[in-house]
């Protein structure tokens, strides 16, 4: 209690003492009332041009300094002398107009500002010297260009956070003894925009950050020829925006990252090195998306140093080269590979991991490399002290091989773990019979295993092109117990010859939409849905669908474009929202023979059927019986419906054993009052097309369709039909007049 109540008094005291302080006393880094200019101070609101030690509040044009209320105008300023070009005791801001260049000579800062600095406008400064810029505060840069090169010490040195929002930085250390970096910040580093470029050369570092090196928009280049490209001391974020960092020391990392976490997000990163590309002392190295390329040509592409820093890899593009190195070398923590692809190609050990490997369904494809150059040595793609600590989840499918290059690929044996060069992880993003493909792998016909490794002959692939995913088929049965071709997502079937899918339960099952090209397909199902999706389906082959529950079920818009569409259900053929036909034939049947079940050819969900220019939709209420004309509100009453190019002239209506008869062109009544003519409307009108006596403007459009699509007789309807003289009578036929 006591010690409590001597800090309460100690706290008094000093507020105290505080309250009696002017407050422009103890204000830090306001903009001061004058600045020094090429050696000479200027105050507030006096310009300085160029080449002058007389500083002056007339008004100047061109090649001057000019400072006011903090703001420190450079126009056209060049500055060559022996002096400090500017030193500020206060905060400064730097508007650039034009080109400026400052070149001070022997040892001295071009740019000295005690506190904050800030550079902006649309000019640019070009400053040569030992030392460029030192800046005791904050440094931010939000326009113009900043180009900086020194000679013995930092090009750009700053003692609290740099920020880039816009413009461009480039700045180069020729140092070639002492310490010094390109860029040297004592807090953080956060690029927002805008476009930052540092080189170190001789012993210079590139960049060096007190803090955390954060990426979020814009674009940072770092390069050094002796030491690493980029040194943290926190943490490296880069959420967005591109990265570049590369490195020629013998046994430097072109990141190295001391006490913080390397983590990429939505951005594009590419790190080359001779030694590790990034080297992190107790963080975790975490790729969420993005792109991630890593070249080292002797060291380790990713070395994680310490039990407390994990690998995770959870989306993106991961690929890796390591010449004479490992891949991923994580002695003492776990690495998890997710959804992403990752290509590694290590002249050691591809992954290297003490604790334990875990590769986890979401990923798209793992494939390692281990070049093992040296053919004495124990190199592997995987490397595990126990090969119980390699987690590959059940689904995914792998494929491991002795060589390298893959040749000679076999289902991966975790007792031989250790002898593979290659192994090969995808997620099988297609199920083709209960067999897993991934992009880029085979199936051959009546094989029990997928193959990344092409075969010939009657095959399924899967590949993938311009985003779309595609699996071709080649004279390729399949005979499934269960489903047939299963896809979690878009996909379009790539016909060759002729294909059949047969199965108990759904022989096509894709959520997504679903595309099927030229060629001949024919789909079954014994106990389901034929097909089964979750998107549109379009039609450009010949496709033949048969199902006991369903023929096809889920589209959106199916469209049939090309060739001819057949389906036959036990109950329903299509649940669509909406059917186009705008090539080609389709057919639904639904085959059920009770009366009382709602089932038909076509259940629209909302939507329409509609057939494309020249093309005629005939209905019938019969699975047997002869077709009609199409009637859209009795949709659900019909068990055939076909959609096709019959139309008028189409085809040879001449039907001798019938008392109407038209000719091949089916436009004129050869039987009966001559001079009739039926349009390609249904419409019956004589030669002149008018209405001569009453009869002749009769709609015949269903009849015309009738017959148009009979193919045992023409249906009326009614016990006896005559227009014009021109008389339908009941047939020898089954039921119906005719």
């Amino acid at each position: 209690m006591k010690q409590f109540n001597r800090l309460i008094s100690l706290f008094l005291a000093v507020m105290m003492i505080a309250g009696l302080i002017p407050a422009a006393a103890i204000t830090v880094g306001a903009a001061a009332s004058s600045i020094t200019v090429s050696g000479v101070t200027v105050a507030d609101g006096q310009y300085l041009k160029n080449g002058s030690t007389t500083p002056t509040t007339d008004k100047q044009t061109s090649g001057f300094a000019y400072y006011k209320d903090g703001v420190l105008t450079l126009s056209g300023y060049v500055y060559n002398g022996e002096d400090k070009a500017i030193e500020s005791s206060g905060d400064l801001v730097i508007t650039l107009v034009g080109n400026n260049v400052i070149r001070p000579s022997g040892d001295k800062v071009a740019i000295d500002a005690a506190y904050d600095l800030t550079v902006q406008g649309t000019g640019m400064l070009n400053i040569t010297a030992a030392t460029g810029v030192s800046c005791g505060g904050v440094l931010t840069v939000t326009r113009g260009r900043l180009i900086v090169s020194s000679s013995a010490g930092d090009a750009i040195s700053v003692s609290d956070n740099m920020l880039v929002k816009g413009g461009t930085v480039s700045c180069t250390a020729n140092v070639k003894t002492g310490a010094a970096s390109a860029l040297n910040v004592g807090g953080s580093i956060i690029v927002s925009g805008g476009s930052v470029s540092a080189n170190g050369n001789g012993v210079a570092g590139a960049v060096y950050s007190g803090g955390d090196l954060a990426v979020s928009a814009g674009t940072l280049i770092a390069g050094a020829t002796a030491t690493s490209a980029l040194e943290i001391s926190g943490s490296a974020i880069i959420t967005g925006g591109t990265v570049n960092a590369f490195s020629e020391g013998e046994d430097a990392p072109a990141v190295n990252i001391f006490g913080g976490d390397f983590s990429v997000t939505s951005a594009e990163v590419e790190i080359a090195a001779i030694a590790d590309g990034i080297y992190l002392g107790i963080g975790c190295f975490t790729l969420n998306s993005g792109s991630l390329d890593i070249v080292s040509e002797e060291g380790n592409a990713i070395t994680v140093s310490s039990d407390l820093g994990d690998v995770f890899v959870y989306g993106g593009d991961l690929t890796i080269k390591a010449d004479k190195g490992n891949g991923i070398y994580s002695p003492m923590s776990p690495v998890t590979i997710g959804k992403g692809n990752v290509d590694i190609t290590a002249g050691n050990d591809g992954i290297v991991s003490g604790s334990a490997i875990i590769v986890d369904a979401p990923v798209e494809s793992l494939v390692i490399k281990s070049l093992n150059s040296d053919k004495d040595a124990d190199y592997s793609a995987f490397k595990i002290d126990d090969k119980d600590l390699l987690s590959l989840d059940s689904i995914l499918v792998v494929s491991a091989s002795l060589s390298s290059g893959g040749s000679s690929a076999e289902a991966l044996d975790t007792a031989k773990l250790g002898d593979y060069d290659y192994i090969y992880v995808r997620r099988p993003v297609v199920h083709v019979g209960g067999i897993g493909l991934g992009v880029g792998d085979y199936l051959a016909e009546g094989a029990t295993a997928s193959t990344a490794t092409a075969v010939s002959g009657d095959r399924a692939y899967l590949e993938k092109a311009g985003g779309e995913l595609r699996l071709n088929l080649v004279d390729f049965d399949l005979a499934s117990d269960a489903d047939g071709i299963v896809s979690d997502g878009a996909l379009t079937l790539v016909l060759s010859g002729t294909s059949k899918i047969s199965a108990k339960d759904y022989a096509l099952m894709i959520d997504g939409a679903l595309t099927i090209g030229t060629g001949n397909l024919e789909l079954s199902s014994s106990a389901n849905c034929a097909v089964w999706l979750d998107g549109d389906l379009t039609v450009e082959g010949n496709v033949t669908v048969n199902g006991k529950e369903a023929g096809i079920f889920g589209a959106d818009t199916l469209e049939v474009k090309n060739g001819g569409l057949d389906v036959t259900s036990g109950k329903t053929g299509i649940y669509a929202n909406n059917i186009t036909v705008n090539g080609g034939e389709l057919t639904a049947v639904s085959t059920d023979t009770n009366s009382d079940a709602e089932y038909s050819a076509v259940e629209l969900l909302g939507g329409t059927l509609t057939g494309g220019s020249g093309l005629v939709i005939l209905a019938s209420v019969d699975p047997n019986g002869v077709l009609g004309a199409y009637n859209a509100a009795d949709i659900a009453t019909y068990d055939i419906i076909k959609v096709g190019t019959v139309a008028v002239g189409s085809v040879d209506l001449t039907l001798s054993d019938y008392d109407l008869d038209l000719d091949a062109s089916g436009v004129k009544v050869t039987t009966g009052t001559a001079g009739i003519k039926l349009d390609s409307f249904g419409l019956c009108t004589d030669d002149a097309g008018t209405a001569a006596d009453g009869k002749i403007t009769h709609n015949v459009q269903y009849y015309l369709k009738a017959v148009l699509s009979a193919e045992e007789g023409y249906y009326f309807g009614e016990a006896a039909i005559t227009l014009d003289g021109v008389t339908a009578v009941k047939s020898e036929l089954s039921d119906g007049v005719y």
